[in-house]
């Protein structure tokens, strides 16, 4: 089982996992949250389940590797959804037994299935992994990928379905949790803004073991080297594959200093959300509204930036 905090970086996992491995798709499933199923199609209950979350879109390439979408394509599913109306005014008589045919079909599919990729939130929720306390689905190895900014609840809820172990991977380093329940008093709110990860990082006796990941694959070295000794006691390393071709003099007003930090003191503000959309609450765009931040100063300078070095001709747009 592999979780993640949020729809749009499980989705990046699954992605990576079908373009990067061999793993047959039919052992790889992606599940989403019964109100994106019903959102794209999905008849289970009557597909009523229509939330904040019902208007997220699923990448055109990861849907026929969802749990919703092999269920639907199975044989003993596939005629009983045609004979669902399209108005679900079905008797409660050919609902229930629609129900059945899927949750059964559903199982099928899970069995077949030897990776299951979805958020922290469906992994517990989510009724094809969990019909209540004795009928949780089993995972020999749980792993939950950008560890760093899921809340302690979002972590040790899915990992009660690990029989084996728990993995977690991120840096407590970047990104940490977002909590927007503003109801939440001080003690709570300073815990949930702490990682487990980071938690258990500060503790070294409740670690039974850590790996670093130290060499990276994103950044010229002259950047990578600010962020390895403020961060990470200069342990970051370049992987082979990071050129070495340095940028044209004239870039830098300091020849010997190829990182350039430029003050920039606009405000933050707070990001808006004007339109609610169908099937969105209110509640959850104004919580949006209040955790979103942007910075037009920080944009526009970029933008500068940007067309000062397309204007000298030191490279090109693609670079």
């Amino acid at each position: 089982l592999i979780c993640t905090p949020s729809n749009h970086a499980a989705d990046e996992v699954m992605a990576r996992l079908l373009r990067n491995t061999s793993i047959p798709d039919r052992h790889v499933t992606r599940i989403y949250a019964r109100s994106i199923e019903a959102a794209h199609g999905s008849k289970y209950k009557g597909g009523l389940h229509i939330d904040a979350r019902a208007n997220f879109h699923i990448r055109k390439e990861l849907e026929e590797h969802s749990l919703h979408f092999k269920t639907g394509c199975r044989p003993d599913v596939r005629p009983k959804r045609h004979f669902l109306s399209l108005d679900g005014q079905d008797t409660q008589v050919q609902q229930r037994d629609f129900d059945a045919t899927y949750e059964r079909e559903e199982g099928a599919v899970l069995k077949e299935s030897r990776i299951i990729v979805t958020t922290c939130t469906s992994a517990c929720s989510h009724s094809a992994l969990n019909k209540g306390q004795d009928k949780k689905v089993r995972f020999g190895t749980v792993i939950v990928d950008e560890a760093a900014q899921a809340t302690e609840l979002d972590i040790v809820l899915p990992s009660l379905l690990a029989d084996t172990r728990v993995v977690l991977v991120g840096d407590h380093k970047q990104l940490g949790p977002v909590v927007t329940e503003n109801s939440l008093c001080r003690a709570y709110l300073g815990a949930l803004e702490t990682s487990m990860l980071e938690r258990l990082y500060g503790s070294r006796e409740l670690l039974p073991a850590n790996t670093m990941l130290d060499r990276q694959y994103r950044m010229h070295g002259s950047i990578r080297s600010f962020p390895s000794k403020q961060f990470y006691r200069s342990q970051l390393e370049d992987d082979d594959s990071i050129g070495s071709r340095s940028m044209h003099p004239s870039v830098w007003p300091n020849s010997g200093e190829h990182v350039v930090f430029v003050d920039c003191r606009h405000a933050h503000a707070i990001g808006t959300v004007l339109d609610v959309g169908q099937g969105r609450s209110r509640s959850a765009t104004l919580v949006e509204n209040n955790t979103s931040l942007k910075n037009a100063g920080e944009a526009q300078l970029v933008a500068i930036t940007c067309q000062r070095l397309l204007r000298r001709q030191v490279c090109k747009a693609s670079e």
